[in-house]
């Protein structure tokens, strides 16, 4: 046998450069990830990214490697993946570029083979200028990437030191159940206005709050918001306490909702009915912030999807590959679907909840009457020609919101009429309570100063539906204790108060405003300019419609 002789000197080795490895299909796989991360930081969590990322590299290079051994040869098969890629996650971004000029979908989608295609061809024309080309691609990816990575490094290391150095007090509780241990139901009807607001906003009269009050609910009738959005509204209600410190603590002028979700999902409320022995069930919604409870003994759900992916298949080319190859039509797709089931799915879980054991404490966030408006007041879903007719549903919201509402009614009270048919000393508590009234028209565009508001749209801002079942209080001190006013932060003060010997006196009934949905932290108060809380007369004449950008004024000044 001939032995083999040593190799003497060097091997020619070649160190790897941008023109010779094809990474540029993984960075713009990673792009399309981080870009959408960049563009939501304020309400996205890392957390939901860093997943998503992960998968999507994976079957980027799984792709490369498919085509790899397709094309024989790196280049190639370099450039057609990332033309695929590009295509897929730009598809949505790029009709949502171009559909002002109401292009039909046709031409897009072939527009969009087409792109393929001639990427296929470049890539197999290029010849010996392959090597050029993955530099370029190579580069230009990187660069991407970078300019991401720059916005998202600094705001993530600031809401991780944030988090370090957070005030994590929280209201000092200490009692102990003084009757019947009882379960207790804190239900969240998003949008869902009391009836002046309503009044205000739609001229609508709503017949629940009378019903509610026949069964043995002590209804607010001047209850509001305690501030103007989901988010802001629950971090306070759940830690029975205001939270403008953080206006000091992050800057007026953050955008960072970190602090805010934090306070949703480690809250006082919870923390104490857990010490209580109390089970907690979450019943989640599509809404990031409250899709699941961190501190929840059971979480469920509708689909485990996170709203940062539910977005990101938004922008891909999915929805339209999914229409494309279904057997029929659906009724509803993407989001409209995935709201009415969302819905649909908390009702049932709440009706098979009633059968677990107790003591529990179950939450649920429903975004009813919250659009898309896809019920009618059967609850039936919205034919398709009305639905997608624009921003008609925002420009004529009553006509949409009502059936909606009506339809949000009858679930409230098949939901109740169980619970209130059990023997005396089983009956819950029960609160049934928005966050927020409806939305004012112009106040549908994000970027619209709420310092512009007018009186009729602050009062169907943050007019709320408010009411609570208190079974086994002595009737004076019951009367007493849910005054009409009262406002959501003083919510479970009066609970703990009354069944559990809780020493937490009611706090002043306040409201604000935050300048933008962006800017949570710009704090305005505008109790005072509440009509109902101070006495005045219902505006008359409605609230201002809905307005384009060039209708609208001058910025104010800050």
């Amino acid at each position: 046998m001939r032995r083999l002789r040593p190799l003497r000197g060097r091997l020619p080795l070649r160190r790897p450069t941008t023109s010779s490895l094809p990474i540029h299909p993984l960075l713009f796989g990673a792009y399309a990830i981080l870009f959408l991360y960049s563009q939501n930081l304020a309400h996205a969590d890392l957390d939901d990214v860093l997943p998503i990322l992960g998968r999507v590299l994976l079957l980027v290079t799984v792709a490369l490697l498919v085509a790899v051994v397709a094309f024989r040869d790196a280049g190639i098969a370099a450039i057609v993946v990332s033309a695929g890629v590009i295509a897929f996650f730009g598809y949505g971004h790029a009709a949502g570029l171009i559909a002002p000029r109401q292009i039909e979908a046709t031409h897009q989608q072939a527009a969009w083979i087409a792109f393929i295609g001639l990427c296929f061809l470049f890539a197999v024309l290029i010849g010996r200028h392959r090597r050029q080309a993955m530099t370029v691609l190579n580069t230009v990816s990187m660069a991407l990437v970078l300019v991401t990575l720059i916005q998202i490094v600094p705001h993530d290391w600031t809401r991780l030191a944030q988090a370090a150095a957070a005030d994590t007090r929280q209201a000092s509780i200490t009692g102990a159940a003084q009757g019947p241990v009882r379960d207790i139901y804190y239900l969240i009807f998003d949008r869902y206005g009391s009836d002046n607001a309503l009044k205000v906003g739609y001229g609508i009269e709503n017949d629940l709050p009378e019903w509610l009050a026949q069964k043995g609910f002590h209804v607010a009738p001047l209850s509001h918001a305690n501030y103007v959005r989901t988010t802001l509204s629950l971090a306070g209600t759940l830690n029975m306490d205001y939270w403008n410190e953080l206006e000091q603590q992050v800057g007026r002028n953050s955008l960072d909702y970190g602090p805010l979700h934090r306070l949703i999902q480690d809250h006082a409320v919870g923390r104490f009915l857990k010490e209580q022995g109390y089970r907690y069930y979450h019943l989640g919604s599509w809404f990031e912030p409250t899709r699941t409870i961190k501190i929840a003994d059971v979480n469920t759900l509708w689909g485990s999807e996170p709203e940062f992916e539910t977005a990101l298949f938004e922008t891909t080319a999915l929805p339209v590959l999914e229409k494309a190859f279904a057997d029929e039509p659906a009724v509803l797709t993407g989001f409209d679907y995935r709201h009415r089931e969302n819905a649909l799915f908390q009702f049932r879980e709440l009706a098979r909840l009633r059968n677990e054991p107790g003591p529990k404490f179950v939450t649920g966030h429903v975004l009813l009457p919250h659009d898309p408006y896809i019920f009618d007041a059967e609850g039936r879903v919205v034919p398709k020609e009305v639905r997608e007719t624009g921003d008609i549903q925002r420009r004529d919201p009553k006509r949409f919101f009502e059936p909606q509402l009506r339809y949000t009614n009858t679930r409230i009270r098949e939901l109740i009429e169980p619970l209130l048919a059990l023997p005396e000393d089983k009956r819950p508590i029960i609160v049934i309570q928005a966050d927020e009234g409806p939305y004012p028209p112009r106040y549908f565009d994000p970027e619209l100063d709420w310092a512009r508001a007018s009186v009729a749209e602050l009062e169907m801002k943050f007019g709320i539906l408010n009411a609570m079942y208190l079974p086994g209080l002595e009737g004076v001190a019951e009367e007493s204790a849910v005054y009409p006013a009262i406002s959501s932060v003083n919510t479970f003060r009066l609970i703990f108060s009354a069944y559990f010997g809780a020493d937490l006196p009611m706090l002043p009934d306040r409201s604000f405003i935050s300048r933008t949905k962006a800017y949570p932290y710009a704090l305005t108060e505008i109790t005072d300019q509440l009509p109902t809380l101070t006495g005045g007369p219902l505006p008359e004449g409605g609230v201002p419609p809905m307005e384009t950008k060039d209708q609208r004024p001058d910025e104010v000044p800050e």
